[in-house]
């Protein structure tokens, strides 16, 4: 019995090794993950501290309004962030997803509350790296907050000042 699975297992091992279908690559990105920084040049506005519950002892991230110059005037928001934003984190966050929280944000979501259900996922954030994020066209001109949610946390780490996504500097 062995013997017969040591000749069986191997042969049914290299059979399906070359069996196995290969791996899809494609050399170019869809259409809608091209965007970058270059597509929406028209600056709003910039803010330094939209997310004020971060003491002195935080480091600033710069979040940027901007839109396209191309007909469609699409706007995307802007992050820059570093590693050093969560200071008295014991490790920073590895993974942190950026939701649109909409309306004046009338309940406040701590550090250590859930995701709010209405909440819409806008992208990843990207540490050391200009994050942008294009938004829907039914977000735009909405007024909302920003969430900073640790995916392996589960928990809203951040949470921004109301403003409105298009308009005037919040």
């Amino acid at each position: 019995m062995t013997l017969a699975l040591l000749v069986v297992l191997p042969v049914g091992w290299l059979v399906g090794m070359a069996g196995r279908q290969a791996t899809p690559f494609t050399a170019e990105l869809p259409e809608g993950a091209k965007d970058s920084v270059a597509a929406f040049s028209e600056e709003r506005w910039s803010e330094v501290d939209l997310f004020p519950q971060h003491g002195p002892d935080r480091v600033g991230m710069r979040v940027e309004l901007l839109a396209e110059t191309a007909p469609g005037r699409r706007l995307a928001l802007v992050l820059g962030a570093q590693r050093e934003y969560f200071v008295n984190a014991p490790q920073p966050p590895a993974d942190v997803l950026v939701y649109w929280w909409p309306g004046a944000g009338t309940g406040e979501a701590g550090a250590t509350a859930e995701l709010p259900k209405e909440a819409r996922l806008l992208g990843a954030l990207a540490w050391e790296h200009l994050t942008v994020l294009p938004l829907a066209a039914d977000v735009a001109g909405a007024q909302g907050r920003l969430l900073l949610y640790g995916f392996v946390d589960h928990k809203v780490l951040a949470v921004s000042k109301t403003f409105t996504a298009g308009g005037t500097k919040p």
